[in-house]
């Protein structure tokens, strides 16, 4: 199952596109909210975290270990 979030800041603007590049991209449900980014209560961003938290840690854990690699090799090139 594909889960997609679609966020925008303000009342005034639209989630059109974000939703239409959510729904080509195969996603099966999406969650959506006007919250602002500042805000750490975002209840429909939990609630897709809540959905599936062993892929959220396995993630992070990819894009820590990416990060380490990437900052690895740039040192390469700083030395």
């Amino acid at each position: 199952m594909k889960f997609g979030y679609a966020r925008v800041s303000k009342n005034d603007q639209s989630l059109d596109i974000q939703m239409q590049k959510l729904q080509a991209a195969g996603c099966d449900e999406i969650l959506m909210e006007k919250a602002s980014g500042a805000k750490d209560d975002r209840k429909e961003l939990n609630r897709l975290l809540d959905k599936i938290p062993s892929l959220v840690s396995t993630m992070k854990s990819k894009i820590l270990i990416e990060r380490f690699i990437t900052f690895q090799d740039s040192k390469k090139y700083m030395e």
